[in-house]
Protein backbone atom coordinates (compact mmCIF):
# COMPACT_ATOMS: atom_id res chain seq x y z
CA UNK A 1 0.00 0.00 0.00
CA UNK A 2 1.10 3.58 0.10
CA UNK A 3 1.43 6.13 -2.39
CA UNK A 4 3.13 5.70 -5.79
CA UNK A 5 5.17 8.56 -8.26
CA UNK A 6 5.75 7.66 -11.65
CA UNK A 7 8.82 9.93 -13.65
CA UNK A 8 8.53 9.69 -17.25
CA UNK A 9 11.84 9.70 -18.59
CA UNK A 10 13.30 9.52 -22.20
CA UNK A 11 10.02 7.57 -23.25
CA UNK A 12 9.18 8.42 -26.71
CA UNK A 13 9.21 12.02 -27.65
CA UNK A 14 6.63 14.05 -30.13
CA UNK A 15 2.98 13.45 -30.74
CA UNK A 16 3.56 9.47 -30.45
CA UNK A 17 5.04 9.80 -26.97
CA UNK A 18 2.30 12.39 -25.74
CA UNK A 19 -0.43 9.98 -27.27
CA UNK A 20 1.46 7.55 -25.11
CA UNK A 21 1.34 9.31 -21.86
CA UNK A 22 -2.08 10.35 -22.42
CA UNK A 23 -2.91 6.39 -23.02
CA UNK A 24 -1.32 5.49 -19.45
CA UNK A 25 -2.70 7.93 -17.69
CA UNK A 26 -5.99 6.89 -19.43
CA UNK A 27 -5.42 3.33 -17.97
CA UNK A 28 -4.57 4.15 -14.19
CA UNK A 29 -7.15 6.46 -13.85
CA UNK A 30 -5.60 9.87 -13.50
CA UNK A 31 -7.23 11.48 -16.67
CA UNK A 32 -10.94 10.76 -17.01
CA UNK A 33 -12.49 10.53 -20.83
CA UNK A 34 -15.46 11.87 -21.61
CA UNK A 35 -17.99 10.43 -24.07
CA UNK A 36 -18.41 13.79 -25.18
CA UNK A 37 -17.01 14.72 -28.39
CA UNK A 38 -17.00 18.12 -28.74
CA UNK A 39 -14.88 21.01 -30.59
CA UNK A 40 -15.21 23.77 -27.31
CA UNK A 41 -15.47 23.63 -24.18
CA UNK A 42 -17.45 20.92 -22.05
CA UNK A 43 -20.08 22.19 -19.71
CA UNK A 44 -20.39 19.33 -16.82
CA UNK A 45 -23.80 19.88 -14.56
CA UNK A 46 -24.06 17.64 -11.89
CA UNK A 47 -27.85 17.36 -10.91
CA UNK A 48 -29.84 15.94 -7.83
CA UNK A 49 -33.10 15.93 -10.51
CA UNK A 50 -34.43 15.47 -13.96
CA UNK A 51 -34.81 18.78 -14.67
CA UNK A 52 -33.97 21.20 -18.06
CA UNK A 53 -31.51 23.80 -17.93
CA UNK A 54 -31.16 26.76 -20.40
CA UNK A 55 -27.72 28.34 -21.49
CA UNK A 56 -27.44 31.56 -22.21
CA UNK A 57 -24.57 34.06 -22.79
CA UNK A 58 -24.07 36.66 -20.10
CA UNK A 59 -25.05 40.01 -22.44
CA UNK A 60 -22.58 42.55 -21.05
CA UNK A 61 -19.62 39.72 -21.80
CA UNK A 62 -20.62 39.66 -25.41
CA UNK A 63 -21.69 42.71 -26.59
CA UNK A 64 -23.27 42.73 -30.25
CA UNK A 65 -22.78 39.16 -30.90
CA UNK A 66 -24.96 36.56 -31.36
CA UNK A 67 -26.60 35.40 -27.90
CA UNK A 68 -26.33 31.29 -28.05
CA UNK A 69 -29.18 29.48 -26.06
CA UNK A 70 -29.28 25.94 -25.39
CA UNK A 71 -32.21 24.10 -23.42
CA UNK A 72 -31.08 20.40 -22.14
CA UNK A 73 -32.68 17.57 -19.97
CA UNK A 74 -30.38 16.99 -17.81
CA UNK A 75 -30.21 13.10 -15.83
CA UNK A 76 -29.84 12.84 -11.94
CA UNK A 77 -25.98 12.75 -11.71
CA UNK A 78 -23.40 13.90 -13.95
CA UNK A 79 -24.43 15.88 -17.45
CA UNK A 80 -22.06 17.16 -19.86
CA UNK A 81 -22.96 19.49 -22.85
CA UNK A 82 -21.02 20.58 -25.17
CA UNK A 83 -20.50 24.82 -25.95
CA UNK A 84 -18.56 25.79 -29.00
CA UNK A 85 -18.56 29.08 -27.82
CA UNK A 86 -16.09 30.89 -25.54
CA UNK A 87 -17.03 33.22 -23.09
CA UNK A 88 -19.00 33.70 -19.52
CA UNK A 89 -22.59 31.63 -19.47
CA UNK A 90 -25.45 31.71 -17.24
CA UNK A 91 -27.36 28.33 -16.52
CA UNK A 92 -30.72 28.24 -15.54
CA UNK A 93 -32.23 25.22 -13.91
CA UNK A 94 -36.50 25.13 -14.53
CA UNK A 95 -38.88 22.57 -13.61
CA UNK A 96 -42.43 22.47 -12.60
CA UNK A 97 -41.73 20.25 -9.77
CA UNK A 98 -38.60 22.08 -8.18
CA UNK A 99 -37.12 25.28 -7.30
CA UNK A 100 -33.22 25.31 -6.67
CA UNK A 101 -31.24 26.64 -4.36
CA UNK A 102 -29.71 28.39 -6.99
CA UNK A 103 -31.98 30.38 -9.47
CA UNK A 104 -29.00 30.94 -12.16
CA UNK A 105 -25.43 29.27 -12.31
CA UNK A 106 -22.52 31.46 -13.76
CA UNK A 107 -19.88 29.28 -16.34
CA UNK A 108 -16.74 30.45 -17.89
CA UNK A 109 -15.22 28.82 -20.84
CA UNK A 110 -12.07 29.59 -19.71
CA UNK A 111 -11.88 28.58 -16.89
CA UNK A 112 -14.77 25.50 -16.33
CA UNK A 113 -15.72 24.59 -12.93
CA UNK A 114 -18.19 21.61 -12.77
CA UNK A 115 -21.63 23.04 -11.23
CA UNK A 116 -23.84 21.54 -8.80
CA UNK A 117 -27.60 21.60 -9.27
CA UNK A 118 -29.33 21.44 -6.28
CA UNK A 119 -33.19 21.34 -5.81
CA UNK A 120 -33.90 22.51 -2.12
CA UNK A 121 -38.23 22.71 -2.88
CA UNK A 122 -40.80 20.69 -4.36
CA UNK A 123 -43.87 21.35 -5.42
CA UNK A 124 -47.55 19.87 -3.63
CA UNK A 125 -50.12 20.08 -5.53
CA UNK A 126 -53.57 18.13 -4.53
CA UNK A 127 -57.13 18.02 -5.36
CA UNK A 128 -60.04 19.03 -3.42
CA UNK A 129 -63.84 17.63 -4.56
CA UNK A 130 -66.80 20.08 -3.72
CA UNK A 131 -70.05 21.65 -4.82
CA UNK A 132 -70.04 23.43 -8.09
CA UNK A 133 -71.66 26.64 -6.16
CA UNK A 134 -68.75 27.24 -3.88
CA UNK A 135 -66.79 29.78 -4.22
CA UNK A 136 -62.91 29.20 -4.39
CA UNK A 137 -62.06 32.25 -2.69
CA UNK A 138 -64.08 30.49 0.33
CA UNK A 139 -61.51 27.39 0.45
CA UNK A 140 -58.15 27.41 1.87
CA UNK A 141 -55.79 24.51 2.81
CA UNK A 142 -53.71 25.22 5.96
CA UNK A 143 -50.41 23.64 6.41
CA UNK A 144 -48.67 23.02 9.80
CA UNK A 145 -45.24 21.61 9.47
CA UNK A 146 -43.12 19.30 11.61
CA UNK A 147 -40.82 22.71 12.84
CA UNK A 148 -43.74 24.59 13.88
CA UNK A 149 -44.05 26.86 10.71
CA UNK A 150 -47.94 27.38 9.68
CA UNK A 151 -48.81 28.68 6.44
CA UNK A 152 -51.46 28.53 4.19
CA UNK A 153 -52.65 28.22 0.25
CA UNK A 154 -54.81 29.45 -1.75
CA UNK A 155 -56.94 27.81 -3.70
CA UNK A 156 -58.25 27.72 -7.32
CA UNK A 157 -60.92 25.99 -9.33
CA UNK A 158 -59.54 23.52 -11.51
CA UNK A 159 -63.54 21.64 -13.28
CA UNK A 160 -66.88 21.84 -12.22
CA UNK A 161 -66.71 19.87 -9.02
CA UNK A 162 -63.09 19.99 -8.29
CA UNK A 163 -60.46 22.67 -7.32
CA UNK A 164 -56.57 22.53 -6.44
CA UNK A 165 -54.37 23.73 -4.12
CA UNK A 166 -50.37 24.41 -4.24
CA UNK A 167 -47.75 24.46 -1.53
CA UNK A 168 -43.81 24.53 -2.19
CA UNK A 169 -42.43 22.39 0.62
CA UNK A 170 -39.15 22.09 1.78
CA UNK A 171 -36.87 18.52 1.42
CA UNK A 172 -37.80 16.55 4.17
CA UNK A 173 -40.45 18.65 5.79
CA UNK A 174 -43.65 16.67 6.89
CA UNK A 175 -46.81 18.93 6.50
CA UNK A 176 -50.33 18.36 7.91
CA UNK A 177 -52.86 19.73 5.36
CA UNK A 178 -56.04 20.56 6.62
CA UNK A 179 -58.60 22.17 4.33
CA UNK A 180 -61.18 24.69 5.59
CA UNK A 181 -64.38 26.40 4.36
CA UNK A 182 -64.57 30.42 5.38
CA UNK A 183 -67.79 30.25 5.14
CA UNK A 184 -68.46 27.62 7.48
CA UNK A 185 -70.81 25.64 5.79
CA UNK A 186 -68.43 22.40 4.20
CA UNK A 187 -66.66 19.58 6.54
CA UNK A 188 -63.67 17.76 4.56
CA UNK A 189 -63.23 14.07 4.86
CA UNK A 190 -60.56 13.31 5.90
CA UNK A 191 -60.43 16.50 8.05
CA UNK A 192 -56.87 16.35 7.46
CA UNK A 193 -53.56 14.65 6.01
CA UNK A 194 -50.08 14.34 6.59
CA UNK A 195 -47.59 13.87 4.00
CA UNK A 196 -44.04 13.55 4.26
CA UNK A 197 -41.85 15.27 1.84
CA UNK A 198 -39.71 13.17 0.54
CA UNK A 199 -36.56 13.51 -2.26
CA UNK A 200 -38.30 11.85 -5.42
CA UNK A 201 -36.20 11.97 -8.32
CA UNK A 202 -39.27 13.22 -10.64
CA UNK A 203 -42.59 15.02 -10.17
CA UNK A 204 -44.05 14.46 -6.55
CA UNK A 205 -47.26 12.63 -6.11
CA UNK A 206 -50.06 14.63 -5.19
CA UNK A 207 -51.76 13.79 -2.06
CA UNK A 208 -55.05 12.02 -1.99
CA UNK A 209 -58.34 14.18 -2.61
CA UNK A 210 -60.14 15.86 -0.18
CA UNK A 211 -64.08 15.37 -0.48
CA UNK A 212 -66.33 18.32 1.09
CA UNK A 213 -70.21 17.74 2.35
CA UNK A 214 -72.58 20.32 3.65
CA UNK A 215 -71.86 19.96 7.65
CA UNK A 216 -75.21 18.19 9.37
CA UNK A 217 -77.20 20.20 11.59
CA UNK A 218 -78.57 18.48 15.29
CA UNK A 219 -82.19 20.08 15.70
CA UNK A 220 -84.45 19.25 18.67
CA UNK A 221 -87.12 21.13 20.86
CA UNK A 222 -86.80 22.25 24.53
CA UNK A 223 -90.59 20.98 25.87
CA UNK A 224 -92.73 23.31 27.08
CA UNK A 225 -91.03 25.80 25.01
CA UNK A 226 -88.93 27.94 26.22
CA UNK A 227 -87.11 30.89 24.66
CA UNK A 228 -83.01 31.00 25.90
CA UNK A 229 -81.82 27.71 26.71
CA UNK A 230 -78.41 27.07 25.46
CA UNK A 231 -78.14 23.68 23.88
CA UNK A 232 -74.56 22.54 23.18
CA UNK A 233 -72.72 19.58 21.41
CA UNK A 234 -69.48 18.17 22.90
CA UNK A 235 -67.76 15.34 21.19
CA UNK A 236 -68.73 12.29 22.38
CA UNK A 237 -65.42 11.11 23.30
CA UNK A 238 -63.12 14.24 24.35
CA UNK A 239 -65.81 16.04 25.36
CA UNK A 240 -64.95 19.26 23.86
CA UNK A 241 -67.51 21.53 22.75
CA UNK A 242 -67.94 21.90 18.98
CA UNK A 243 -71.27 24.06 18.22
CA UNK A 244 -73.56 25.82 20.52
CA UNK A 245 -76.99 27.61 20.05
CA UNK A 246 -79.99 29.31 21.71
CA UNK A 247 -83.55 28.02 21.52
CA UNK A 248 -86.42 30.55 20.23
CA UNK A 249 -89.70 31.63 21.50
CA UNK A 250 -90.90 28.02 19.93
CA UNK A 251 -88.41 25.82 22.59
CA UNK A 252 -86.77 25.09 18.97
CA UNK A 253 -82.54 25.00 18.23
CA UNK A 254 -80.65 23.94 15.63
CA UNK A 255 -77.15 22.80 16.24
CA UNK A 256 -74.40 22.83 13.72
CA UNK A 257 -72.55 22.63 11.11
CA UNK A 258 -71.36 18.84 12.58
CA UNK A 259 -69.12 16.62 10.61
CA UNK A 260 -71.36 13.32 9.56
CA UNK A 261 -68.73 11.17 10.50
CA UNK A 262 -68.68 11.65 14.63
CA UNK A 263 -70.73 11.15 17.54
CA UNK A 264 -72.06 13.66 20.02
CA UNK A 265 -73.25 14.19 23.34
CA UNK A 266 -75.80 17.06 23.91
CA UNK A 267 -76.30 19.09 27.19
CA UNK A 268 -78.88 21.99 27.92
CA UNK A 269 -78.56 24.85 30.44
CA UNK A 270 -80.83 27.72 31.67
CA UNK A 271 -80.68 29.32 35.45
CA UNK A 272 -83.37 28.22 37.52
CA UNK A 273 -83.81 24.66 35.14
CA UNK A 274 -82.77 21.26 34.77
CA UNK A 275 -83.01 19.01 31.96
CA UNK A 276 -83.87 15.41 31.28
CA UNK A 277 -83.13 13.95 27.83
CA UNK A 278 -85.83 13.11 25.33
CA UNK A 279 -86.14 12.01 22.13
CA UNK A 280 -86.58 14.90 20.23
CA UNK A 281 -84.93 17.17 22.61
CA UNK A 282 -84.89 17.93 26.13
CA UNK A 283 -87.53 18.08 29.04
CA UNK A 284 -87.36 21.29 31.01
CA UNK A 285 -87.83 21.18 34.82
CA UNK A 286 -88.26 23.76 36.54
CA UNK A 287 -85.86 23.75 39.87
CA UNK A 288 -87.18 23.91 43.19
CA UNK A 289 -86.16 27.33 44.85
CA UNK A 290 -83.85 26.93 47.70
CA UNK A 291 -84.31 27.58 51.06
CA UNK A 292 -83.50 30.63 53.15
CA UNK A 293 -81.30 28.71 55.89
CA UNK A 294 -80.19 26.67 52.54
CA UNK A 295 -78.32 30.04 51.30
CA UNK A 296 -77.42 31.02 54.28
CA UNK A 297 -75.08 27.80 54.23
CA UNK A 298 -73.86 28.11 50.73
CA UNK A 299 -73.04 31.90 51.55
Amino acid sequence: SGSSYFRFKSLMKGRAGSFFVLAFLLIVGIVEASDVKCDGSLCVLNSSHKVEVKIEELAEENAGAETLVLTKSLEVGKNEICIEKEGQFVVVPTSECFRFGENELKWNSQSPEELQIRATQYKIWGPIAAPEVTLPENLVMNIHTNEGKTSTASVRKTGRFFFGYEYWADLGEVLKLSPEDKSGELMFYPKSRTLEATDVITCPISPEIFVSRPGMFITGVIHPGIEGVTVIAHDKDSGVPLAKAESDETGSYSLGPLRDDADYRLGARLEGYYFEREENGFHAIEAPPIPVDAQELIL
